[in-house]
């Protein structure tokens, strides 16, 4: 097949074949040697399910193509399996993700916009040691937890003040609150007994 025989057990194979020894055929010959495909004629490839021929190299590569990523940041490596770059990650095994950068932490309240790089959401600040964004707020929260943006939450015993957004403490019948400056113009409100009051 694809030949002649030339002399009895000798088959001289047509050009683009090569002698097939074991079945005695000429078969086709693909010079990139055609692996995950078939060499169905001289220089024609026909790649196996999951593969696409390169037309440059002429090499059956395997496809990443579900969804609509087609396994950016990583190479394909095999049938819809997606191998990552450093530094991404494919969420859930799923080859519809592709690679997504990858973040020191969550990357909670933000978004990881390329490897170890957090990129936090308006209102947030990120905190380089957990790799999340914490909110903002503007008081500074003393006293308190900044539950989210410009939400102070106040220790017991303290409470908002809702002019300067500051947590002050509660004062017992009989005590004052007072405002005290510190250093650096700094001013902290103190709970002042009767006796310190009829001092001042």
């Amino acid at each position: 097949m694809n030949g002649q025989c030339g002399s009895p057990d000798l088959c001289i194979c047509a050009e683009g074949y090569k002698l097939n020894e074991s079945s005695g055929n000429c078969l086709p010959i693909c010079n990139s040697g055609c692996s995950n495909g078939n060499c169905k004629s001289p220089g024609n490839c026909v790649c196996n399910e999951g593969f696409t021929l390169n037309a440059k190299s002429q090499i059956c590569q395997p496809q990443c193509k579900e969804g609509y990523q087609s396994c950016g940041n990583g190479k394909c490596v095999e049938p819809e399996t997606c191998h990552c770059n450093q530094g991404y990650e494919n969420l859930n095994n799923l080859i519809s993700n592709g690679c997504v950068p990858k973040c020191k932490g969550e990357c909670m309240n933000g978004q990881c916009g390329s490897p170890d790089l957090c990129i936090c959401a308006e209102g947030y600040k990120l905190n380089e040691s957990s790799g999340n964004c914490l909110p903002i707020c503007n008081s500074g929260c003393s006293n308190g937890n900044c539950k989210s943006p410009g939400n102070c939450v106040c220790n017991e015993g303290f409470t908002l003040n809702a002019k300067s957004q500051i947590c002050q403490p509660q004062c017992k019948e009989g005590y004052q609150k007072k405002n005290v400056v510190l250093v650096l113009r700094e001013i902290k409100s103190k709970c002042y007994g009767p006796e310190a009051l009829t001092e001042e």
